[in-house]
């Protein structure tokens, strides 16, 4: 009996599940954990030590560093008491918020200080990866290539290079760290070991909460390659621990389910709140699981052809968009459909000759589950960083599966190794490459233009970096966004301010209208009403003009008093008679009638005669 348990282990467990820990403590120098280690260290050194020169990126690095006071501030109880309490950026990760105060603690506002520490938080990821693959499968050489894979694969690069995405790398590292303190409790099951895991977990949902899945890839963990659920696997012998029937180690996770739960519902109130989650009418059901059918399809497809990633990925089905969705994108839905259906039966088919397949392919897919779009934060079909922990489990069942072929096929070791070296050298190369267009916010969003199609979001980040260097070629960018989104509300609300400022108000109405119906944030929504305001009271309709008012100081009083104080700074440097007068407008609708009436005076002083100037300050006068 006890030799029939041992053929059906190292069945179970795939290319060595079982081979004795003996034969790991024999392994040669260059199968040691050290030696192995160091090197995928030097790996992704190698290949993201170029970060370190690279600035901020202009796009949510300055909402984490370079325009937040509170985490500039460094490590100081205010600091420590508005990470636990605030639900900026429509995220409530404190620990995120801690780390990036830590960095300007230490750094400052140097950029490189900040990459640096997302490159060593990558880089113990890899290592940790590689470490807990070891150990539970003793497996030296393919878990070195899964880490490695993880460590350099193109897809990472927007998590390491980015520095608002420290998230990722931080939370991940908790994640990790918790799959090795489960594998210490399961080992020898007690509340105080049950206890370390569950906090380590709370750390990590405490930096992202996309981590609520943990909990199910510790049941995976469990059928392999643990080894734990009762009558269903025999014991590993590479990794022993106590088994227990399946409704057990069910009920054992509910702990940290309720963690789960409670991280999920403070996620959607939070996100809610800040406008990040689009609303069942503007993406319908249907909608979502095309996308969701299409992100699982285009995850898989960039894993095995690594070309072409950029920040943003325009959603086909995004109703935003002027155009309809292609053949190709409806193809790509039937794809996602087909892959899902056939895998997921192959995986079920092979469970227990190769159950790494199965677990492999259900933590790809349950670990995409809080960002795959049925909840729908943002209108992007993928985003790089999502796919960070997920690919972990395609990247295990590749090269496990790609292993047990070559034994089975006979291949020569050599012929496996090089086939191994030349795919990661490839993998090394184009990611490379990809970690250059992170260079400047410009190289970055002008690659993802040309690599995307109908990517609304890079012509308005193009458009913004233009304009803030007075290129006229904004407009151009802005145009093109506002065509292929016609309910783009960041495009319409800066053609609506160049009209504004070019005295068309008529069609800066129709654009800021735009705005009112296609965004969802406080801020944006405030900012239109308030120029809207300006601009009826310009047209003499002063009920529409008080109307706006009050609508903007309800949605957004903090971001219209900056908007004032902006102003006033811009038009005392470069005095205008119509700026003086959009600024004693802005002044009148907030209530501050004096301040008004002296910015509507300075608009008279430079521009005696004018019909406007005169009108509003009369109009100041009689209030």
């Amino acid at each position: 009996m006890a030799k029939t348990r041992q053929r059906h282990s190292r069945a179970s467990g795939g290319s060595g599940a079982g081979v004795p820990v003996a034969a790991v403590a024999s392994s040669p120098w260059w199968k040691s954990n050290w030696t192995l280690s160091l090197g995928l260290v030097a790996l992704t050194l190698a290949l993201y030590g170029q970060v370190i020169g690279h600035p901020f990126i202009d796009y949510d690095d300055n909402a984490y560093v370079t325009e937040n006071s509170h985490v500039q501030a460094g490590l100081t109880w205010q600091t420590l008491e508005w990470s636990f309490t605030s639900t900026e950026d429509a995220n409530w990760h404190p620990l995120t918020w801690l780390s990036h105060a830590f960095d300007c603690q230490i750094f400052g506002l140097h950029a490189g200080g900040h990459h640096l520490t997302s490159l060593l938080l990558h880089t113990i990821n890899v290592v940790l990866l590689f470490l807990l693959l070891r150990r539970a499968t003793a497996e030296p050489m393919l878990s070195f290539v899964v880490a490695a894979l993880f460590a350099i694969h193109p897809f990472n690069v927007e998590s390491v290079a980015w520095i608002a995405e420290r998230k990722n790398v931080l939370s991940t590292m908790f994640f990790l760290v918790t799959l090795g303190a489960y594998g210490w409790y399961a080992r020898s099951p007690n509340w105080k070991r049950y206890l370390v895991v569950a906090l380590v977990f709370a750390c990590g949902l405490a930096s992202k909460p996309m981590l609520v899945t943990l909990p199910c890839v510790l049941l995976l963990l469990d059928y392999w390659p643990l080894q734990r659920i009762k009558n269903w696997v025999p014991v590993s012998v590479s990794f022993p621990v106590p088994q227990a029937p399946a409704s057990r180690l069910l009920l054992e996770k509910l702990p940290l389910l309720l963690l789960s739960a409670g991280s999920a519902t403070v996620t959607l109130l939070v996100q809610s709140a800040g406008g990040a989650v689009q609303s069942v009418q503007a993406f319908p059901l249907g909608v979502r699981v095309e996308t969701a059918l299409s992100g699982y399809a285009l995850y898989l497809l960039k894993t095995v052809w690594p070309f072409s990633f950029g920040i943003y990925y325009p959603d086909p089905f995004d109703p935003f968009l002027n155009q309809q969705p292609t053949a190709a994108d409806h193809l790509l839905v039937t794809l996602g459909a087909a892959l899902l259906v056939t895998v997921s039966v192959a995986a079920w088919r092979y469970r227990q000759q190769r159950p790494y397949l199965l677990v492999g392919w259900l933590w790809y897919l349950g670990t995409l589950v809080p960002v795959i779009g049925l909840v729908k934060a943002g209108a992007q079909v993928i985003a790089d960083r999502y796919a960070y922990v997920p690919l972990i489990g395609i990247f295990v069942a590749v090269v496990w599966g790609l292993s047990d072929l070559g034994r089975a096929w006979n291949n020569i070791p050599r012929w496996r190794f090089a086939a191994t070296t030349v795919a990661l050298a490839a993998l090394f190369t184009l990611a490379f490459v990809q970690v250059q267009y992170w260079r400047s916010t410009m190289d970055l969003f002008s690659h993802t233009l040309a690599v995307t199609k109908n990517n609304y979001i890079a012509n308005d980040k193009i458009a913004v970096l233009l304009f803030r260097e007075k290129n006229p070629e904004s407009l151009r960018y802005y145009e093109a966004a506002a065509q292929i989104a016609p309910l783009d509300p960041m495009s319409h609300e800066a053609v609506a301010g160049m009209l504004d400022e070019a005295g068309r108000y008529q069609e800066a109405i129709q654009a800021y209208d735009v705005v009112l119906r296609g965004s969802t944030d406080a801020e944006t929504l405030g900012l239109a009403h308030c120029n809207l305001g300006v601009i009826y009271a310009r047209l003499g309709d002063y009920d529409q003009a008080r109307a706006h008012a009050q609508e903007a100081k309800r949605l957004a009083p903090e971001r219209v008093d900056a908007e004032i104080s902006g102003l006033t700074g811009v038009y005392a440097q470069n005095p205008t008679p119509g700026g003086y007068v959009k600024l004693s407008l802005l002044l009148d609708e907030q209530g501050r009638l004096e301040e008004a009436r002296a910015a509507c005076r300075k608009a008279a002083a430079l521009a005696p005669s004018s019909p406007e100037v005169l009108r509003v300050l009369d109009h100041l006068n009689r209030e």
